[in-house]
């Protein structure tokens, strides 16, 4: 089971991973852990992260970013409208009024859906979990802001399953960060024992996120979540785009929005400049050439007018700093910590604001860009049964109060808040409804105007097979309300309760009586028992045949499952194994579209290579004719590889190509590889033809150290050694007449064959170790006249006596 955890972003997006050594933050392709969130489509192929974000510019109408702010969207939308002014979008609408995108791919223009291209952004987000676990990805978990409605999560789970993904949660993206935070501080305060309060101020560049988080050992619960989903680093880039634009129109006559190219480079150079002024106050130049109509352009900020010029967006970061300390009923001496995390908390006045709210100095102890990717991958790791991980209990909040409605007798209606703002997540609720028939509830936010969404409608529920009661009366029916561990609503287990009356024998219901704990009923069993047996007893006094045991009433009840049809904004099973088709279809195309470039390339490569070559190190090894053919054979190749002609033509062609010049090339290569490689292996077998010849001389010269061997076996040595020695010789005398040119009579991989046979079947005879000699045993010495002293007590030694 993969662990790891996707921290996808709208503007860029990290991949972390459990291993033996712990959680790591993996590097792509680039060696960079930072991967742009971009896909651009080409004719060919489709590319993501940082191959597409180099195509923003050159290819901007097939090039997109920000995508997961257009899931579960309208077209009409308001949302939709604000990415409009950032990206040159291509909005087209489906059949179910959602939003399409309109996208140039394989020579056609294709409409893909929201969740499509965030599959398609995770397939590469996968692709860079596996090629450094170098095992398939599939269990994940990722992270989502907190202020995402129930149809925009429904939607992001499917576009993890066009991924081929299994998400195992969803988590808020503020929780992952405290989680992170919590899980390896251990000076956290016992359960008994005051919290420890924290603030996560997450300031991204699309959105702004904030939460208080309550900690203990082994636990955190978030307080309280505020936002704006509207406030990010990238409005921050557009005060300076429009500064500039007014500058240039002033200074240049020239409107750098009415040229995409142009607003797409500055928005760029924009991005650079409020890099610069948080860590320098000065003036900062900018200077952009051949801007519009081959015009270089230039301007000056400082620091203090952007904060003047930024002045509104300032006011709304205080509004979402001072909101969180409101919802969560705190106070700044009730803070312990204020942590900021995302890449916009780095502009100094967001800083200042936060330290002014909190009354606390900014702390920056977590990596601003990474922590988030690493609290999903713990996640994982915690909900992974190959991963131990110290028991840490999160309790998330649900940040928009929910309501449930359905029609009540006659025209009333009823309903009822069942998930009020910031309820601990995820929990389940029993409901009780009576009703006489089937009905539906609707699931609703309870406040419209405080939810980032077009629709407060979360979903409609239907309950069917509901009847009257025995006495035609509105039945019990029971039904769980959920918020699952991904923030999404649900109802399940629809019942409908049954209560109906049968008759039971006394003794049964007496049974049944004492088995209820209660001192009551013991009594009143106990009362009833010898009743009963005075009764039984006068029964049968008066009537002795009569057996039947005495029958009362009692009521019971079944429970009977109802049937359930949701209605929800999700894609439907058909819809899905659709997209999940295409995608599978578009991988396959990567892959055929990656060897057909690598093959093209290979044949450029080889061009390049072997020219060069042909005029240094081979020129001795092939004849004038055949370098003059194979030169214009290169040459030609060269030629049709830059043509129109060679620019789509299918792997097979290039392969063909390829092959075509190493007809050529390849016995050049071989010839000057083996005169390189030849001298060093015909030096290595006469060294080898001398020792062996040096060890056969020692044994006919009685030399200790092969005397132990047998004469057949340095016969059968000999023999080995001659034959060696003649085939040395010859191909010696073969290989000292031949030509540069010509190719070689012998391979070194044959005279290294012959090198290793005959030091094996020569050496296997002179290396065998001498017999071992048993050492002669030792007579035992006769016993030395001592005495000896036992026991404390001295013994005499007794002589031998003489006898005659």
């Amino acid at each position: 089971m993969s662990v790891v955890g996707f921290d996808i972003g709208n503007y860029k997006s990290s991949v972390g991973i459990a291993r033996a050594g712990g959680i790591e933050i993996v590097a792509n392709e680039y060696s960079d852990r930072i991967t742009p969130t971009y896909i651009s489509f080409t004719n060919n192929e489709r590319h993501q992260g940082h191959s597409a974000k180099q195509q923003e510019v050159t290819n901007h109408q097939n090039t997109i970013t920000g995508f997961k702010r257009l899931l579960a969207r309208k077209p009409t939308d308001q949302q939709v409208q604000n990415e409009k002014n950032f990206h040159p979008l291509r909005i087209n609408q489906s059949n179910s009024d959602k939003v399409l995108v309109d996208l140039d791919y394989l020579n056609e223009t294709r409409s893909f859906t929201p969740e499509q291209l965030v599959g398609i952004f995770l397939t590469k987000l996968k692709s860079i979990g596996e090629m450094n676990l170098n095992t398939k990805v599939t269990d994940c978990v990722l992270s989502v802001p907190s202020y995402f409605t129930d149809a925009e999560r429904r939607a992001l789970l499917d576009a993890t399953q066009i991924a081929g993904l299994n998400c195992l949660k969803l988590m808020n993206e503020t929780t992952a960060v405290a989680l992170t935070y919590g899980l390896y501080h251990t000076d956290l305060p016992d359960v008994n024992d005051k919290p420890h309060i924290a603030i996560f101020v997450d300031m991204g560049y699309t959105s702004l996120q904030a939460s208080a988080v309550a900690f203990h050992k082994g636990k955190l619960r978030i307080l309280a979540s505020t936002f704006d989903n509207n406030l990010g680093g990238r409005d921050f880039d557009k005060v300076l785009m429009d500064y500039f634009r007014k500058e240039f129109q002033d200074k240049y006559k020239i409107d750098a929005y009415s040229n995409v190219r142009a607003r797409l480079r500055l928005r760029t150079e924009c991005e650079k400049i409020k890099k610069l002024m948080s860590t320098n106050a000065s003036s900062i130049p900018l200077n952009i050439e051949c801007f519009m109509n081959d015009i270089d352009v230039s301007a000056r900020i400082k620091r203090d007018d952007f904060e003047q010029l930024a002045d509104s967006l300032l006011v709304r970061v205080r509004k979402v700093i001072q909101d969180l300390l409101n919802d969560a009923n705190l106070k700044p001496e009730d803070i312990s910590i204020a942590e900021v995390v995302g890449g916009s908390t780095r502009v100094p006045a967001v800083k200042k604001i936060i330290q002014e709210t909190f009354q606390k100095e900014i702390s920056t102890t977590l990596n601003a860009d990474e922590a988030c990717a690493r609290g999903c991958t713990i996640m994982c790791a915690i909900l992974s049964p190959n991963f131990k991980v110290k028991e840490f209990k999160i309790e998330d909040c649900q940040l928009f109060p929910i309501t449930l409605s359905w029609k009540g007798a006659e025209t009333d209606d009823n309903e009822l808040e069942v998930f009020p703002k910031f309820e601990k997540i995820p929990l389940s609720k029993l409901l009780t409804i009576y009703k006489r028939e089937s009905f539906e509830i609707e699931a609703r936010y309870r406040f419209p105007n405080n939810i980032p969404y077009n629709e407060a409608r979360i979903g409609k529920f239907y309950i069917g097979n509901v009847t009257p009661n025995q006495q035609g009366e509105n039945s019990e029916v029971k039904l769980k309300a959920r918020i699952t561990k991904n923030g999404i609503f649900e109802i399940s287990s629809p019942q409908m309760i049954e209560t109906f009356e049968v008759e039971v024998p006394v003794q049964e219901q007496q049974a049944e009586q004492t088995a209820k704990p209660t001192e009551q009923t013991e009594r009143q069993t106990s009362e009833q028992s010898a009743s009963e047996d005075a009764t039984m007893a006068d029964e049968q006094a008066s009537n002795d045949a009569s057996q039947l045991p005495k029958m009362v009433k009692k009521k019971k009840t079944k429970a009977i499952d109802l049937a359930l049809t949701a209605r929800v904004p999700q894609l439907s099973k058909q819809e899905l194994n659709e997209l999940v088709e295409q995608e599978l279809a578009m991988i396959q195309q990567d892959r055929k579209e990656r060897e057909r470039s690598e093959a093209k390339n290979s044949v450029e490569e080889y061009i390049y290579e072997i020219r060069g070559k042909l005029s240094e190190q081979y020129e001795h090894f092939i004849t004038e004719q055949n370098k003059n053919t194979f030169m214009a054979l290169l040459d030609e190749t060269e030629n049709w590889l830059y043509s129109d002609e060679a620019e789509n033509q299918e792997k097979s062609v290039y392969v063909e190509r390829l092959q075509s010049l190493k007809n050529f090339g390849e016995p050049v290569r071989k010839r000057f590889k083996e005169s390189q490689e030849r001298p060093a292996a015909l030096e290595e077998f006469g060294r080898s033809l001398q020792l062996i010849k040096k060890a056969i001389d020692l044994y006919h010269n009685k030399d200790e150290k092969y005397s132990h061997l047998e004469k057949a076996d340095i016969e059968k040595c000999s023999k080995y050694w001659e034959e060696k020695q003649r085939w040395f010789e010859e191909k010696s005398f073969l290989l000292s007449k031949m030509k540069p040119i010509d190719d070689p009579a012998v391979l070194t991989s044959q005279i290294r064959d012959e090198v290793n046979s005959l030091n094996k079947d020569c050496w296997s005879i002179l290396n065998k170790p001498k017999p071992k000699v048993e050492p002669p045993k030792a007579n035992p010495e006769p016993a030395k006249p001592e005495q000896a002293e036992t026991n404390g007590e001295k013994q005499e030694q007794q002589k031998p006596m003489d006898l005659d």
